[in-house]
Formats: structure tokens, sequence, C-alpha cells
């Protein structure tokens, strides 16, 4: 595929008023054009260039939201993995250095950074204009409601999961469970939750930056006939080879815009399209789900907002929320339904799952993040959004949380490292102690009158293994970290890079095989031999240096 020729159909698309002007392979292609042109770049000034031009290229035929929510991030995603492949190189000319001050520390931190992620992304100007942006949409949309006649939704959504297809069953369960559509696809699983006849568990939540364990959602049909039909799907031949993938796979993007063709025909003729969406997509299904959720289980003095939060698996406080509010329902005749729980009588309040000690942390958490200045808008996106879907449907209104969360976890583990470190140093100096008092010994039994005490540098083997066992609290603190590559602690490691010596890397693995093997599987190392092998260490050794 020629760049030229990519262009030129490009241009082409544009001038017809075709809505799909590059298809997800061009997309693709035109990232690989723009890592090679950055390969033979080593001049600020021509990687500045080159990514402006970049950016007006995609101008030409699309709007800046949907670059700054879609492709930027893949671009940027691409070129940082380029970098860390060393694909890219990573050196004085290529990229520039820059202090920080981390919020809850204090200390000052130094980031190393490609010139070419310097430039390929919008200014902060850009993104808060199209952050306001996205409010106004939305509070236009909130201000025109959509109606869904719930008996016709209920019946279709049922009828789907009896067809044939996958793109049609994958709509079913995504309108019955109010998941996304990655969530079913690939990413999350379902399994009975409670003795709640329309409660399932949840677990492999996208958009989220920390792991999320397994959370009580809602049925809008009873759960056990749910779990089958989920269950059929996985099986399927064009979904099987798809679970486990991630959202940003060509394959499973390809299926998503099968699915998305199929809404028209699934749900055309029930579903409204919001105010500012140009077409159905299966993302809309999960306010619908909303609206019907609340309906069968929303206690009448609950508010609606915070229950759809549990349930949808938002942050307590989040504002996405209001991007789930856009339907209203309606019975048969048209008329709005207002009655919210109505199956409560019968099957009772599905127990919630979060206890009070956690909301409360959560509380704690989204109140200490309003002091916080605001962090970049610029991130890659753990689930990459629709063309029509929202900005602020991305987890950019979350940032602060995000970071308050990640910064309380790095306060976590370097305490922890702290400990481990005295501990060590408590260890080392018991063991240097011994061994004095046992030279002491051999000498006063030599006849020597006067002991000498040796330095602790004369211990070559103590010292050594001190030195590894410090380097390795050090490594589980570069890997539990948003540092990137994670290192494996190998004796070879040990030897080549930090010199120690054979004897002691030896004795220190042999020790600590277990809190290493540990470790390993924590960070999902499974063959540490090889591991290493592409990783740069002067980034590593440099951090452990001023550890």
């Amino acid at each position: 595929m020629i760049r030229s020729q990519i262009l030129q159909a490009y241009r082409d698309r544009i001038l017809q008023g075709k809505r799909n002007k590059l298809s997800l392979k061009e997309r693709l292609a035109l990232v690989e054009f723009l890592i090679e042109d950055l390969k033979e770049l080593t001049q600020e000034d021509d990687v500045r260039a080159r990514c402006e031009e970049e950016i007006a290229l995609l101008e030409e035929g699309y709007p800046r939201r949907t670059l700054a929510n879609d492709y930027i991030p893949q671009y940027r995603k691409a070129i940082a993995e380029a970098i860390e492949a060393g694909i890219l190189p990573l050196n004085e000319q290529t990229s520039h250095s820059y202090s920080y001050t981390q919020y809850m520390t204090g200390l000052q931190m130094e980031r190393s950074e490609h010139y070419a992620l310097t430039f390929l992304k919008y200014d902060q100007d850009t993104y808060a204009n199209l952050r306001q942006s996205s409010v106004e949409r939305n509070a236009q949309r909130l201000d025109n409601l959509q109606v869904v006649p719930i008996e016709a939704f209920m019946r279709r959504a049922t009828a789907l999961l009896s067809r044939g297809s996958s793109e049609e069953l994958a709509i079913a369960l995504c309108a019955l469970t109010g998941r996304r559509h990655t969530e079913i696809v690939s990413r999350g699983q379902l399994t009975l939750g409670s003795d709640h006849e329309f409660v399932l568990s949840f677990h492999g939540q996208q958009k989220k930056k920390s792991p999320v364990g397994s959370f009580n959602i809602l049925s809008l049909i009873p759960a056990s006939e749910v779990l089958p039909h989920f269950t059929r799907f996985r099986t399927m031949p064009k979904v099987a080879s798809l679970v486990g993938r991630p959202h940003d796979d060509p394959l499973i993007q390809a299926f998503h815009t099968r699915v998305n063709y199929r809404m028209a025909d699934a749900f055309g003729d029930i579903l409204g399209v919001p105010q500012g969406f140009e077409r159905l997509t299966i993302h809309r299904l999960r306010g619908v789900y909303a609206a019907i959720a609340v309906h069968f289980f929303c206690p009448e003095m609950r508010n609606e907002g915070r229950f759809l939060q549990q349930y949808l698996g938002h942050d307590l406080g989040s504002a996405a929320i209001q991007h789930y509010q856009h339907y209203r329902l309606v019975n048969h005749q048209g008329q709005l339904i207002r009655a919210r729980g109505v199956k409560l009588p019968a099957y009772g309040l599905p127990a919630i799952q979060m206890d009070d000690e956690q909301d409360q942390q959560n509380l704690e958490t989204a109140h200490f993040s309003s002091f916080l200045p605001s962090t970049s808008l610029d991130r890659t996106w753990d689930e990459q959004p629709q063309e029509d879907e929202d900005w602020d449907e991305q987890p950019q209104t979350q940032e602060d949380d995000h970071e308050v969360m990640r910064l309380t976890a790095e306060v976590n583990r370097l305490q922890a490292l702290l400990k481990d470190t005295q501990t060590t140093l408590a260890t080392v100096q018991q063991e240097r102690d011994h061994a004095i008092a046992q030279l002491d010994t051999l000498r006063t039994i030599m006849g020597s009158t006067q002991p000498q005490h040796p330095a602790v540098s004369k211990q070559p083997h103590q010292s050594a293994l001190g030195r590894a066992i410090a380097i390795f609290n050090a490594i589980k603190q570069w890997n539990l970290s948003d540092h990137q590559p994670t290192w494996a602690i190998t004796a070879s490691l040990l030897e080549r890079e930090f010199h120690i010596n054979r004897k002691a890397a030896q004795s220190f693995m042999a020790d600590f095989a277990h809190d290493i093997q540990t470790h390993h599987h924590h960070i999902g190392v499974t063959n540490p031999r090889s591991h290493n092998r592409h990783n740069n260490p002067s980034d590593l050794k440099a951090f452990i240096q001023h550890t």
C-alpha cells in the first residue's frame, strides 16, 4: 500500500462527501508511514513539522473531536510502542527532558519524551474547548430526551437472543446487561452473582486505569436465562478467536463495525437517535438499559444517578452518568412511564456489593481530588470511542481521581520499599557484626592483642548480597509503578548491569527464589531469561541510582 494512493483515495472520498474517509487498514498504514519518516528525523523542528503535517492531513476529513478522541491516541500509542521496541531511537537528538513535581510526594522528578509524543497532539486550550463543547452538546441531548417503548424493546431484545448471527446475539447481550461491546465480546466475564434472580456478577470492566474486581450488575431478564446465551456467544466461530483481544485489535474493531451496521435492523424502528449523533450504534443501548433498570429496580427514595453509578460500574460522583440518561420509557400507548422499582415487591432489592468502608474511601478520594490541579488531557484511553461517541464519555472526567489513586498507590509502594530497605539494612548490619565478632574471636585465638575491625568493603560477599537485595527492592518499585518496560530479576542482570559478583548473585537468587517468583507472577513475567532481551537498562539504572 503506497501513501500517495491512500491520500488520493482519502481526498476523493472527502470530495464525494462519504462518511468513511479512511478504512482501518489505511489508517494503520498511515501510522506506519509516519513512524518510518520519524526514524529518519533527528532534529526537533523536523519532527515538529512532520507531526503538524500529519494532524493537518487528518483534519482535512475529520473534526478535531474525532481526532482527539480516537485517531491521535492511536498514533501516539503506536509511536510509544515503536520507541519501546527500539524502532524509533530515543536519544539526545530525538528527545528532551523536563522536570516536574509529584503532587503528593513533593519529589522533583525528571522525564524524557520523544519529540513525536510532544508534538503529535493538540494544545491544552484545544482539549479544554473540546470538553466544553461536549458538555454543551450533552446538555442539548438532556433537554431533548428520546422515548423508548419498553414492551417493544424488551420483546425485540429477547427475540435477538435466539437469532443465529453472532452480531445479533452481541446486540441482545449488550441490551439486556448494559455492558459495553468490548466487554461482551472480549474482555468481560459473566457468572451468577447472588441468589437474586436478576443479578449477574461481572468482571472485566473497560475504561479503568487500575484493576477492578468483580461486581454485581442487573440483568433485565432472569440471569439464568442470560448466561447460556453468553456462553454460546463466546464459543461461536466468529467470536471465539476474539476473546481476550484488546479493544483496538483490528479484528475486534471489524466485528464492532459489523455489529453497528446490524443496529438499524435490530432497533431502528424502536429507538430514536439522541441529538447530535448521526446514527444508532450499540453504545446507545447502555442508556436504554439504564432507563429500564431504574424502572425495574431503583427504589423510590434512592437517587437515580447514584443507583446507576453502582450498576454501571462508574466511580462514585462520576459525571459520566449523565451520558446514559438520554431516554425516557413509554408504554404501548405512548404514555410516559414514571414508576420506579416495579419489580422490587416481587423480587426484592439486590444487595449493594460495595461496603461502607470502600464507599467512604471513594468519597474521600473524590473529595481530595478537587484540590488537585488538572492533569493533562492527553491520554490514550482504555477503550477507543466510536466515531459518534461523545468526548465526555471518555474517562477524562475522572483524571484527577485516577491521579490521586495512582499517587496514593505510589506512596504506599514507597513506604513498603522503605520498610523493606530498613529490614534489609538491619539484616546486613547483623551479618556484618557477626562476621566481625567471628574475626575478632579468631584473631584472639591466634594471639592478636589489638583486633582490627575491617571496613564493610573488605567483606565482598556480604556487601554484594546487601546490594543485590537493595537492587531487587528498587526493581520491584520500578515494575509496580508506571515505568515501562518491566524487568525480570535474573542473575545475569545483577552481574552484567549492576556488577554483583557471580557468587553473590547466585546466592541471592537461591535465597530469594520464592520472592522473585511471586513478583514475576504478579507483573506477568512468563520467561525470565528472555523477558529483558530487548530492554534498555539505562533508565532503570538511573532510577535505581536515585532511589
